[in-house]
């Protein structure tokens, strides 16, 4: 839908509804559009002339008979015409189509104040043209409609005193009450240059609702009491001869309300804190609210701290200094996001590894430095979308299955248009990729350079220069990162040896080594056996060549030999574990050297403690983040000496060394093991707790962080390079290489400018913009767990699943659960702890009726898909599952079809509505817009949404952005 479509005919169903909706008589309509068919001739398009001719004469005749003035000025419709068409004329022709020109009329008028057709009404109408006639709304009309819906829809009931501010659908806002005076102004201000969105927040009582009616209104009233839910004001001013438009919400500070009010941070460009100068509580409080607003606002939002009530100066409990102090601390606990990261590389979790948990714990350090973080990664099983992990880090999975080593396969273009709308829809500033044999990585970096993002590249591995696959792999690395703005290595041996393969200078790579949780890895001596009844070697390793496995076969059955009390714990797997088994029941050692397979990342700690020794005999390796993990939980570590292991502990072959180095061959390994088991057997074990704190000291995750802030900084400044000056950079690299990567840069150039052209760039911003409005409309910022992973999360209770429960909203969808799942859901949930609950399911009322509702005492939000009306009535009559209804404030019903409202239904709506008196926000599945003020009875009801006026927002109809 992305070109613009006319149709041939506007027919007498159009016509039909044209009329009804604005009240314009049938035959006007009809006469005028056989007027526009004869007057246009052949291409049935209008002009701007042709245009307020047609305007002014359905105005006229659709305000006969109200009490709205039935004239329009000659300077009016010049404006409305220069509205309409920049607004829907698409294709720069000059001219509208007459289905544009009803658009245009539905949705732009003269004074939105003095229209009788309420944008409900306009709204309906262009939805049902949309969904019977595809393509009757281009997609830059809906786009151009959508971002100025804010300033079309302010209007003025003229059958009632009070005038109503109505928000767009996809927008948090629900339907408020203000003063007529209010939307009159606010209407003869549609025209701004800005609009921003505030929150006042604070504890309850501090003085907000006085604070916003004070400001917006100029009122004041102390009879005022809490607010429930969400308040809300606009008022126009003007800075640097600018119109600004404000919309200030006020939200209820009380401790029930929050699950509600939260939902309304997402969009807020600022807040305003409020505390009472007279209430040492609500001072104090600032810090959790202050909290809140990391968790749930947007990135850049903006803080003002206020102390309010100062006019009781005789009651102040705060003084001015302590709010000055506690401001200056908050400026700098809430600040900007200095960069937003995208991490990509084909090795991450769930595999377990030292490139995997560098990328984790990376990303951790920098969301708590306020950087926005994201991770791309390829999909691992059925994990494939987007997960969220630990402080909300987001994690995509794409949909590409590893090719070889866990990598995907090299492809360059396939990548394009995914790779495309991530970077462009998070608005990442900074990519880093990792890992020299990720494909995913060098890819996304290239796509990253055409799209002018800065990147950066960290290396953590040792390669040769002889063999064919090092030289491949080789010429890769230097062609992608030959334009790469910086690189960073693991170790000063892993510098030198990336500089070589990659032909790079000194001055672009920096040496920032790898870290430690040491929380994680704390010891415990008492999980090892005496030393003088049995001495425990732990090996923990890939079981592949490359580890160095052949010398640990080598060695391992003279070390048993030679001692008789030594036993081998050897953790993980690979091609290596066959020989190690035939080494194992040759020698008949079964009982004295155990292999335990993969462990898991939160039992490495007690696997480590187990032991006495570590031993590493790996043949290449940048830094080895395994030694260092033994030395912090305490062990004596035997390591060969290659690559950058040397820097990583001291050896000095003293009694006090932490670690023994060795030569990568069997008699220097076997040596090295030896010396380490006989300073065992003589008592001169390490002291575990001081190893443990010179560790934590030398190796810490928000050291690396500081330090990889320091590399952003600096390559920030740099400007992009441009495709010529790539093309330049390539020809370095060898006549073929250098012809190839110009090729490929030339194509995906060119595809990118295809890409922009079909999908403009600022189309994924809004498209991310609006996806976050539609998920406050409708849930909180977590995507639904999936069955598996809801089952599998709460069976295994870990520190990120606690994390998530305590800190987010937790939304919970029960589709697709077996019977036995469910059995097993119900009794380890807490169930006190959902906030919002969606059942789809063939048998939803099996579900429903077993659940026990009235531990949830949380639940804000319920959502029935496929649910029948039958089921529904029998739900809300049974006395176990009422009492939810009771505390709700929002319920919606999607993907149902009750062909229809008789009177009996209604009347069971009315009554399921009328007892719910939270009840903010309702979906129903209604197709008639008659049934709405006869189908709600009371006042509470702030918005009612029609399933296919959400689904838009959403993006599921082609009428704003394609799917």
């Amino acid at each position: 839908m992305g070109k613009s479509h006319s149709k041939q005919t506007f027919t007498q169903w159009d016509l039909d509804r044209f009329s009804n909706v604005t009240g314009i008589p049938r035959a006007t309509v009809e006469r005028l559009y056989q007027e526009f068919i004869t007057t246009t001739g052949k291409d049935n398009r209008m002009d701007k002339k042709e245009f307020r001719r047609l305007y002014k004469e359905l105005y006229v005749s659709g305000q006969t008979g109200t009490s709205i003035p039935a004239v329009i000025s000659d300077h009016d419709l010049e404006k409305i015409s220069d509205r309409v068409f920049k607004a829907f004329n698409a294709d720069g022709s000059g001219k509208l189509s007459f289905e544009d020109f009803v658009n245009a009329y539905l949705l732009i008028s003269q004074n939105q104040a003095n229209t009788a057709i309420t944008p409900r009404d306009r709204l309906n109408f262009i939805l049902d043209q949309t969904s019977t006639t595809p393509g009757y709304v281009t997609r830059e009309q809906g786009q151009h409609v959508l971002d100025n819906l804010n300033r079309y829809y302010t209007y003025e009931d003229t059958t009632k005193t009070t005038s109503k501010t109505t928000v767009p659908p996809g927008s948090t806002a629900p339907m408020t009450q203000n003063s007529t005076s209010g939307a009159a102004k606010d209407a003869a201000d549609q025209n701004f240059d800005y609009m921003f969105k505030l929150l006042i927040i604070g504890n309850s009582s501090v003085g907000k609702t006085s604070f916003l009616f004070r400001y917006a209104d100029d009122s004041f009233t102390s009879a005022f009491v809490s607010t429930v839910g969400i308040d809300f004001k606009v008022k126009t001013v003007f800075r640097h001869d600018k119109r600004v438009k404000l919309q200030i919400w006020d939200t209820a500070g009380q401790e029930r309300y929050r699950t509600i009010t939260t939902a309304y941070y997402r969009g807020a460009m600022g807040f305003i804190l409020m505390y009472d100068i007279t209430n040492e509580e609500s001072f104090n409080a600032v810090q959790d609210w202050c909290t809140q607003i990391k968790m749930y606002s947007w990135d850049n939002a903006q803080v003002v701290l206020v102390g309010n009530k100062c006019d009781l100066e005789h009651d102040r409990a705060v003084t001015q200094e302590r709010g000055q102090r506690l401001a200056d601390q908050l400026d700098k606990m809430v600040d900007i996001t200095k960069h937003r990261i995208c991490m990509v590389s084909d090795f991450f979790y769930p595999l377990i590894g030292g490139v995997e948990n560098h990328i984790y714990q990376l990303s951790q350090c920098l969301i708590q430095s306020n950087h926005k973080v994201i991770v791309v990664t390829h999909a691992y099983d059925d994990r494939v979308g987007v997960r969220y992990m630990t402080s909300g880090l987001k994690v995509y999975y794409l949909p590409y299955k590893p090719f070889y080593n866990n990598t995907i396969l090299p492809t360059v273009f396939s990548t394009i248009p995914l790779i495309r709308s991530i970077l462009l829809r998070e608005q990442i500033t900074i990519v880093h990729g990792h890992s020299s044999f990720s494909t995913l990585a060098h890819e996304t970096m290239h796509h990253a350079k055409t799209l002018g993002i800065h990147t950066v590249f960290t290396d953590h591995s040792l390669f040769g220069f002889a063999d064919l696959s090092s030289i491949l792999t080789n010429k890769v690395l230097q062609v992608s990162l030959v334009d790469c703005h910086h690189i960073i290595c693991v170790s000063h041996t892993c510098k030198e040896n990336t500089m070589l393969r990659a032909n790079l200078k000194s001055s672009k790579v920096s040496v920032i080594p790898n870290a430690v949780d040491s929380s994680a890895f704390i010891p415990d001596t008492s999980l090892r056996p005496s030393s003088s009844d049995e001495i425990v070697i732990i090996v923990a390793s890939r079981l592949v060549y490359r580890k160095g496995i052949d010398l640990l076969i080598g060695i391992l059955p003279e070390i048993l030999r030679k001692y008789p009390n030594v036993k081998f714990r050897i953790a993980g797997n690979g091609p290596k574990e066959i020989d190690i088994r035939e080494v194992i029941e040759r020698e008949g050692t079964e009982d004295r050297v155990v292999l335990e397979g993969a462990v898991s990342h939160d039992k490495m700690r007690d696997f480590l403690n187990s032991g006495h020794i570590f031993l590493n005999t790996s043949l290449t390796e940048a830094f080895c983040m395994a030694i260092v993990e033994a030395a912090a939980c305490g062990l004596l570590v035997v390591s060969t000496k290659v690559g950058g292991i040397p820097e990583v502990l001291p050896s000095n072959d003293t009694q006090s060394d932490i670690m023994i180095l060795c030569e990568a061959n069997i008699n220097d390994v076997f040596i090295g093991l030896c010396n380490a088991i006989d300073r065992i057997q003589i008592g001169q074990i390490p002291n575990a707790d001081e190893w443990h704190n010179k560790i934590k000291n030398w190796y810490s995750w928000y050291w690396v962080a500081q330090n990889t802030e320091i590399v952003y900084n600096h390559i920030i400044t740099q400007k992009s390079i441009n495709l010529k000056e790539r093309i330049q950079r390539y020809e370095q690299c060898g006549f073929v290489s250098g012809f190839v990567m110009s090729f490929v840069a030339i194509i995906a150039y060119l595809i990118f400018l295809f890409l922009d052209y079909n999908q403009p760039r600022h189309m994924n911003l809004i498209k991310n913009h609006f996806e976050f409005l539609a998920n406050e409309l409708i849930h909180d910022i977590f995507d639904y767990l999936s069955s598996s992973d809801l089952i599998q999360s709460f069976n295994h209770l870990n520190k990120r699943f606690t994390f998530l429960l305590s800190q987010r909203l937790l939304k919970i969808d029960l589709s697709h659960l077996s019977k036995t799942q469910y059995e097993n859901l119900i009794h380890i949930t807490p169930l006190n702890q959902i906030s919002s609950l969606k059942i789809s399911h063939k048998s939803t009322i099996n579900i429903l009726f077993r659940i026990s509702f009235n531990l949830m005492t949380n639940l804000q939000i319920l959502i029935l898909s496929h649910i029948s009306y039958i089921d529904l009535r029998y739900l809300f009559e049974r006395k176990e599952t009422f009492c939810i209804f009771q505390q709700l404030n929002t319920f919606k019903i999607q993907s149902t079809n009750f062909n229809g409202l008789d009177q009996e239904r209604i009347n069971v709506l009315k009554k399921i509505f009328s007892q719910m008196p939270n009840l903010r926000i309702c979906q129903i599945p209604l197709m008639d817009v008659n049934d709405f003020d006869d189908l709600i009875p009371t006042c509470t009801l702030e918005q009612l949404i029609i399933d296919y006026c959400t689904m838009i927002c959403l993006g599921k109809y082609n009428f704003y952005f394609d799917n």
